[in-house]
């Protein structure tokens, strides 16, 4: 009987009440009718909004990260420091602008892109953190569920490409690519870190056709933060050395 009544409140998705049914009784065994049921929505709205934040985290696929509390904004050379904490101070999703980050590795890049994310999953927001060669292998390999996987991609509130430039693509990835900022075109922001310029994407993707479009799609409604400076891992490995 138990488990009916547990299975019962599950599938009215009553979480909160699901699992903890006897504290919440014990509690409130006193309580007028309308008392408890006041209460009771209050804590079923508190346990959804922790399981969709939850979801959102889990489907944001974050990782590892470091808070920017931990970021030493001295190090590098050369930053916008004054635009770069208003970026992350603001909703950046609602200024329906890209975002690149451009600099050598080590410079904290991926660190920055991971706290935008986690900021606009606490705002409310469908994000996703991806590395530019996952995202291509993950395209190139969906064959017939290709349309479905760019769909996805092209909903989500804001979408963080890591690591472009590292590794050069054929042309069939540099189409995919493209085909990902295009859908996006005007319509959600993506985040963006290599370490290469403009003027040297061409290498990333040999032979490619689409690169002048994509670039001009990327830099169209684009804010742009250039970081210069030596390695912060290099500092820290030679920190540990000593």
């Amino acid at each position: 009987m138990k488990n009916e009544f547990y299975k019962g409140l599950k599938e009215l998705r009553l979480h909160y009440l699901a699992d903890h049914y006897q504290d919440f009784i014990a509690l409130r065994q006193e309580t007028p009718a309308e008392k408890i049921i006041q209460d009771l929505i209050r804590l079923e709205l508190i346990e959804k909004s922790q399981r969709t934040l939850s979801r959102r985290l889990s489907e944001a696929r974050i990782g590892r990260y470091k808070m920017m509390s931990e970021f030493d904004w001295n190090w590098p050379k050369a930053l916008d420091r004054v635009k770069l904490k208003e970026i992350l101070e603001t909703d950046f999703i609602t200024t329906q602008k890209n975002l690149i980050l451009l600099g050598p590795k080590g410079l904290g890049k991926t660190m920055i892109t991971k706290n935008l994310v986690l900021s606009a999953v606490h705002a409310g927001h469908q994000a996703r953190f991806v590395t530019a060669s996952s995202l291509v292998a993950e395209l190139l390999a969906s064959g017939h569920r290709l349309e479905t996987r760019l769909r996805y991609y092209t909903r989500l509130d804001l979408l963080v490409i890591d690591e472009l430039g590292y590794l050069s693509f054929q042309t069939k990835a540099a189409d995919l690519l493209f085909e990902v900022i295009s859908r996006r075109y005007e319509k959600a922001p993506i985040i963006l870190t290599t370490n290469l310029p403009f003027k040297e994407w061409p290498t990333i993707f040999p032979g490619a056709a689409c690169v002048a479009a994509l670039i001009d799609r990327l830099i169209h409604h684009c804010e742009t933060l250039v970081i210069e400076g030596d390695s912060y891992r290099c500092l820290e490995s030679m920190k540990k050395k000593r």
